[in-house]
C-alpha cells in the first residue's frame, strides 16, 4: 500500500518558479525505494508549505495570511477575534494550529482553535514559539531566556510546563509531538557531541532509549506516530533532509539539488 511519508518545501526548486509554491511530495512503496512527485500549489501568490495533517490538508502562509489547502482549493484561515495568530507552522485534524507572532527579538507562541486565537505571554520577553501540535491538542515549543538559552515546553489545557531537558545540554528545543505524546527534541550545548536528537515521553519527561537516533549528526523537525523522525543533516551532509526509521535504525538522505528545508509535517497512511 502506498505510504505518504512527508512533505518538503523544496527551496532549490521554488527559486525558479516565482508564482507557484512547488511542494515535493515524498512517497515510499517499500523499505528500499522512495519516489518523488512535484505537486504545484497555485494560490494568488507563492504559499510556503509548513505542515500536513492526517486528512492530507496542507498548511501554508503567503503575505502574512495562513491558508489551508484542501480538495484542490486554498482556504484562508479565519479568526473570530482581533488577534492575529501570526505565522502558523503546525496544525492538526481538529481545527487547531500553532505558531508564533511578533518579531525576531520578541516573539510569542500563538494558539489557533477553530477561529479563536490565544497569545501565550507567560514567558515574558524573548523569542518563544510553538513548533507542533497533536490531535489531542497538546502543543510543544521552545522559549528563549535572558542568557540566550533555549528551553523546551509542553502546552496542554491552557497551561505550559517546562520540559526537564537533556542532561548536560544547555539548549532544549521541542520540535515535534506525535499522537502517542512522544516529543522529538534537539539538544545543544557544550557536551560531546555538541548537539543531540532524542525522543521524550511527554507524560513522564523520560528520554526513550534509541542509540541509533542519538548518532545522527543533524537537527530534527518532526515525528510521526510510528516514531519516524525527519530533519536536516549537519556536518559534511549539511542542509540535506533525512528520514529516520527507528525499527531498523535506517537513515535515508533526501537529495534536493542544493538542499532543501523540511517542513514539520510527517505522516504514514
Amino acid at each position: 500500500m502506498l505510504m505518504k511519508e512527508i512533505i518538503y518545501r523544496a527551496i532549490s526548486l521554488t527559486a525558479t518558479i516565482a508564482s507557484l509554491a512547488t511542494t515535493l511530495a515524498c512517497t515510499q512503496t517499500n523499505s528500499n525505494s522512495i519516489e518523488y512527485e512535484l505537486v504545484e500549489l497555485s494560490p494568488p501568490t507563492a504559499c510556503n508549505p509548513a505542515d500536513i495533517n492526517e486528512l492530507n490538508e496542507v498548511l501554508c502562509t503567503s503575505n502574512n495570511v495562513n491558508y489551508i489547502f484542501r480538495q484542490g482549493e486554498y482556504v484562508p484561515l479565519q479568526t473570530d477575534s482581533e488577534l492575529s495568530p501570526g505565522w502558523l507552522t503546525s496544525f492538526n485534524s481538529l481545527g487547531m494550529a500553532v505558531g508564533h507572532t511578533g518579531n525576531s527579538m520578541n516573539s510569542f507562541p500563538s494558539f489557533y482553535d477553530n477561529g479563536m486565537v490565544s497569545i501565550i505571554d507567560e514567558f515574558g520577553e524573548g523569542a518563544s514559539e510553538f513548533s507542533d501540535i497533536n490531535n489531542s491538542g497538546i502543543a510543544v515549543g521552545w522559549r528563549g531566556t535572558m542568557n540566550e538559552n533555549f528551553i523546551g515546553f509542553v502546552y496542554e489545557n491552557g497551561q505550559a510546563r517546562i520540559l526537564s531537558g537533556c542532561p548536560g545540554y544547555q539548549h532544549t528545543q521541542a520540535m515535534g509531538i506525535n499522537n502517542n505524546n512522544e516529543i522529538v527534541i534537539n539538544c545543544a550545548g557544550e557536551s560531546t557531541p555538541n548537539h543531540l536528537i532524542v525522543v521524550m515521553d511527554a507524560n513522564t519527561d523520560i528520554i526513550l532509549d534509541d542509540p541509533f537516533l542519538s548518532r545522527i549528526d543533524g537537527r530534527a523537525e518532526g515525528i510521526n506516530d510510528k516514531r519516524v523522525v525527519i530533519g536536516t543533516l549537519m556536518g559534511e551532509n549539511a542542509s540535506k533532509p533525512f528520514i529516520y526509521y527507528p525499527d531498523t535504525g535506517l537513515v535515508k538522505k533526501i537529495g534536493l539539488g542544493h538542499g532543501g528545508s523540511p517542513s514539520r509535517g510527517l505522516l504514514s497512511e
